[in-house]
């Protein structure tokens, strides 16, 4: 990948990461960014389809795992997974 489209890449991703989440102040949106946003801050859904995110999704527990983090439980996987297939980009 170019530096240019890194930057761009960059860009984009920090201005998701500043808007409000979608469905702000619902369960699912306070599970998403109180669960995703442990390592990082919690990311737009919006910023990628769903099928990118049915990718991301199961690395990032991998990554809560790795460093010790509480796995999500059943519920709170159903719940995010419905939440970010919702709000993701069309």
């Amino acid at each position: 990948m170019s530096r240019i489209r890194i930057a761009i890449v960059a860009l984009v991703a920090v201005g998701a990461c500043s808007a409000p989440l979608p469905e702000e102040g619902t369960a699912a949106a306070e599970l998403y960014r109180s669960r995703c946003g442990t390592c990082h801050r919690a990311v737009n859904p919006n910023t990628m389809k769903v099928a990118t995110w049915k990718m991301v999704l199961p690395r990032m527990e991998q990554r809560m795992a790795s460093a010790g983090e509480t796995p999500l439980g059943e519920d709170e996987h159903r719940v995010l997974e419905t939440y970010i297939e919702r709000n993701s980009a069309k």
